[in-house]
């Protein structure tokens, strides 16, 4: 079985795509799927990642994830929500620790943030 690396290189437990695909998304061990800057001219625009321990996005401040992430992220794992859902639970978990951590107070709708919108 392949493991399948999801956003931002996290490995998921679900090797979801068939031999076929492999390639762009997945492939030999190590093969990687994230969510990069895109370059547009000589300007790299930052990739709309969390920015830790706050929370927020790196490409447009906004909490995270960011409507741009979660779009990117259900084209990520199109193939896959489980792999998606998993993710955003290990990225919810971490989120309460950090905000713990740095004494900030942990948000009443962090689940429906991280979790509410990926449905199976």
């Amino acid at each position: 079985m392949r493991q399948l690396r999801g956003h931002q290189g996290v490995p998921c437990a679900w090797a979801c795509r068939n031999e076929s695909d492999a390639g762009e998304n997945v492939g030999e061990a190590g093969a990687v799927v994230t969510l990069v800057g895109a370059q547009v001219g000589d300007m790299v625009v930052a990739p709309h990642t969390p920015v830790r321990p706050a929370w927020h996005c790196n490409g447009c401040g906004d909490a995270w994830p960011c409507a741009t992430a979660k779009e990117s992220m259900l084209i990520e794992y199109a193939d896959c929500e489980l792999a998606l859902m998993e993710y955003l639970a290990m990225q919810c978990v971490a989120a309460i620790d950090d905000l713990r951590d740095s004494r900030s107070p942990v948000p009443k709708d962090l689940f429906g943030r991280f979790l509410g919108w990926a449905k199976l």
